[in-house]
């Protein structure tokens, strides 16, 4: 299974596809098995970051406004996932990454200022890891 995010129009809809690699079509090319949109708030921006756990039941959308989308449920198969809204607009979220320690969940993200860090375990509390400094 591979996921991938593109725009099905500029900056419009960015798109969520999800590519069974097992399952080909008649030419040879992955099955798309999912389609879902990723859309903060309703407000039309571009991805920039996509991230998802190995357990396919948590995926991340980062925006080119700031945003940041978490997707609960299996990104595989669910139809609607549960999705909440981390964080609305900043500057644009170029990286996200998420990390699982014995008691905690973690979701990395970078951006162009900072690095932050989410503990998805405790009601997705945010925590400012780090800011960028002038060299």
């Amino acid at each position: 299974t591979t996921i991938t995010c593109q725009e099905d129009e500029p900056g419009v809809n960015p798109l969520i596809k999800v590519w069974n690699l097992e399952k080909q079509d008649k030419h040879g090319n992955p099955t798309c098995v999912r389609i879902s949109r990723a859309i903060p708030n309703n407000k039309p921006t571009p991805a920039t970051a996509l991230c998802v756990h190995d357990n396919l039941n948590l995926m991340a959308v980062g925006f080119h406004d700031g945003s940041i989308v978490l997707f609960r449920g299996d990104v595989c198969r669910e139809r609607t996932n549960k999705q909440k809204v981390l964080k609305d607009g900043g500057v644009p979220v170029t990286g996200l990454a998420f990390r699982t320690t014995a008691k905690f969940l973690y979701l990395y993200v970078s951006t162009t200022s900072s690095v932050v860090l989410f503990n998805i375990t405790v009601k997705d509390k945010e925590i400012k890891v780090d800011t960028s400094r002038t060299l």
